[in-house]
C-alpha cells in the first residue's frame, strides 16, 4: 500500500466500502495541519515539527496528526451544517422568543464570551 497513489487507494476504497455498504464521505483537507482544531488559527509557524503541532494563538499542544483527524471532523460538520461541537445546525438561531406576536431576538448576557488579552 506504500507505493499506492492517493486516488487509487480511493478507488479501492469506495470500491471495498460500497461492497460492505458504507458510504464514503470525502472533506476538505486544506490547511487542516496548520489551522488549530481548538481556536481555528492557522499559521505554517504553528507546525512545530512532523509530529508537533502547538499553536501560536491559543497555546493548544497536541500531535499534528490528531489535531488534523479533528479540523478534518471539522471541516465535514460544518459543511454539513452542522456545528464541530455537536448541537444545533451553524445557521440555525440559537434563542428567539415571542413577544406580542413578534419574533425578537434576546440574547442571554450570561453566555457571552469573554474577552481574551490577545484582541
Amino acid at each position: 500500500m506504500h507505493g499506492w497513489s492517493f486516488e487509487r487507494f480511493q478507488v479501492f476504497l469506495g470500491y471495498k466500502c460500497a461492497l460492505l455498504g458504507i458510504q464514503v464521505v470525502y472533506a476538505d483537507a486544506r490547511y487542516t495541519s496548520q489551522k488549530c482544531s481548538y481556536c481555528g488559527h492557522t499559521s505554517k509557524a504553528n507546525r512545530k515539527s512532523q509530529s508537533a503541532f502547538e499553536c501560536q494563538w491559543c497555546d493548544l499542544s497536541l500531535n499534528a496528526d490528531l489535531n488534523a483527524a479533528r479540523n478534518l471532523k471539522n471541516n465535514y460538520l460544518a459543511a454539513r451544517g452542522t456545528s464541530p461541537r455537536g448541537g444545533l445546525p451553524v445557521r440555525a438561531p440559537i434563542v428567539s422568543a415571542k413577544y406580542q406576536g413578534e419574533t425578537v431576538f434576546t440574547p442571554d448576557p450570561s453566555l457571552a464570551l469573554e474577552t481574551s488579552p490577545r484582541f
